[in-house]
């Protein structure tokens, strides 16, 4: 693999730095470990950067592995594992995830909608794949009603987090990361079965909703107000090389926009992409 084993060691064993109270959330989705070598190099460097950086919480948006097997579903938890020893890592299954020894139960075990409550931070993860592997992704009134219920139980000020794989919209490639439109203003065809009935439900008591399944990143804000609700692709994680990244305090509460982590270390968003003429202070220790 890129990333020798000793390297990948002493990331695991070095203990970040606390930034002033600030709280980092990383999303990245659809690593594919499986299916080149040149993939899971990818995965590996990507491992290696977040064990090396002041990460709180990891989300990744399904299609963890390329094929379902169980060897590739232990290399992902062999490249991850410190952050899931420290419980700082959140995954929901994709359809590739279900194919093979359909992994879905491994990754994600238990009921279509759990919470995970952390300082500052409320994420809803939803298992959005179909109820067998082959059938239409989709949720129904059970699922949207858990929702509900998920969303409720959200401390006072938190950041709410809603992770799934499936786009709840199939947003135009036109509108790249940054590009902000009014969820009124929009009439787009539904990528998932009732998507834009969840965001609808959903909106003023939720902040982000993250979620994987096409490979270059986008981001949308479909809703306004007092506590708008954006919507955020991270593409496929192991292609791009780079990951989301969003800061809120301990008391809850996002802190700007979305940032990049990458090689380079944290940069802004400006646009479609990762900009190394603007850094910001970065993630990665020296």
């Amino acid at each position: 693999m890129f990333l020798d084993r000793h390297r990948l060691d002493a990331a695991r064993s070095r203990t970040p730095p606390t930034l002033d109270g600030v709280k980092r959330i990383v999303h990245i989705s659809d690593l594919h470990l499986g299916r080149n070598n040149a993939t899971d190099d990818s995965a590996a460097r990507l491992a290696w950067e977040l064990l090396s950086s002041s990460i709180d919480c990891v989300v990744v948006t399904g299609n963890l592995t390329h094929n379902g097997k169980r060897e590739e579903w232990n290399l992902f938890q062999d490249l991850f594992s410190r952050l899931i020893q420290e419980r700082r890592l959140i995954a929901v299954p994709g359809d590739r995830d279900r194919l093979g020894d359909d992994l879905g139960w491994a990754i994600m075990p238990g009921p279509r909608v759990q919470t995970i409550s952390r300082p500052g931070l409320h994420v809803v993860r939803v298992n959005s794949t179909a109820a067998r592997p082959g059938g239409r992704a989709g949720l129904d009134d059970a699922d949207l009603n858990s929702i509900n219920v998920a969303l409720d139980a959200a401390a006072v000020g938190s950041v709410a987090v809603l992770a799934l794989h499936h786009d709840p919209l199939r947003v135009p490639a036109r509108h790249a990361v940054g590009r902000l439109t009014s969820w009124m203003s929009y009439s787009m065809a539904p990528e998932l079965d009732r998507g834009a009935e969840m965001l609808k439900r959903i909106e003023g008591r939720c902040d982000l909703v993250l979620h994987g399944r096409r490979s270059e990143p986008r981001g949308l804000r479909v809703g306004g107000g007092a506590r708008p609700l954006s919507l955020f692709n991270a593409g496929s994680s192991t292609e791009s090389g780079h990951a989301y990244v969003f800061t809120h305090d301990r008391v809850g509460g996002l802190r700007g926009g979305a940032m990049w982590l990458d090689a380079r270390g944290l940069k802004t968003l400006n646009g479609a992409g990762p900009t190394p003429e603007r850094p910001v202070r970065s993630l990665m220790v020296a």
